[in-house]
């Protein structure tokens, strides 16, 4: 098994497929689920030292009013998809992670997200100021918490449709416009990729959200040496 701690930086942390992942995170780690249907946990996995349970630590980004607790209860509650007790059972994990939980943004993610959030998250920052306070974010996490490395993954709310090609090709063009917000294209989910992979941290997209598809923040990443994926998880 891997004996460094990797970080789980969730963007939309108290939504509901992110409860559900922390959920069953907690539940793995303290022994109270098996791992029926995790592929890594097959014997043809056993020699390539994946880290064990224990070695995640969940952080995140969220924009609504809502407690983890109470997001998990209501998951129980509403759709049946876990037991109660086992809600119960993992509750001093969720108020942990409940205090690595930070404000997100909500720029250029449309009227409908928008008014879900919170009056404590941001709202006149430009791009490059929200990008900076998110990239300070998991910078304090990863030197609080001791991690060798965070995985940033976008489980929020799917965006308004945008077509990278609308985006700038290049890195250089891209950032200038961070500095403008009446011209900058970028969604709240390449704000949040473009922090990470502006730190060297991996960024995978779960969603339909734009995220990290324009080729100048690809570029980004491979400048960094920063892995990034995915165009929703379905």
């Amino acid at each position: 098994m891997g004996t460094a701690n990797i970080g789980i930086w969730l963007i939309g942390a108290k939504g509901n497929v992110a409860t559900s992942a922390i959920l069953g995170l907690s539940a793995l780690a303290r022994g109270l689920i098996d791992q029926t249907g995790l592929v890594t946990a097959l014997p043809s996995f056993r020699s390539i030292g994946l880290s064990d349970w224990s070695r995640f630590v969940v952080g995140g980004h969220e924009i609504r009013e809502v407690g983890l607790f109470r997001a998990a209860l209501r998951l129980s509650e509403e759709t049946g998809a876990v037991d109660r007790e086992l809600v119960a059972a993992c509750r001093e994990d969720l108020e942990a992670i409940e205090s690595r939980i930070r404000p997100g943004t909500v720029l250029n993610v449309g009227a409908t997200i928008a008014g879900f959030a919170a009056s404590w998250v941001p709202r006149a920052e430009t791009p490059r100021q929200a990008v900076a306070r998110l990239e300070e974010d998991l910078r304090c996490f990863a030197e609080g918490e001791g991690l060798e490395h965070v995985v940033v993954i976008n489980v929020a709310s799917t965006e308004p449709r945008r077509d990278p090609a609308e985006v700038p090709g290049r890195w250089s063009e891209l950032e200038a416009l961070l500095e403008r917000p009446e011209a900058c294209p970028l969604p709240a989910s390449s704000l949040y990729a473009i922090a990470a992979l502006g730190l060297g941290y991996s960024y995978i997209n779960f969603t339909p959200s734009l995220g990290s598809a324009p080729r100048a923040i690809d570029e980004l990443g491979r400048r960094r040496g920063a892995r990034h994926m995915g165009c929703d998880g379905k």
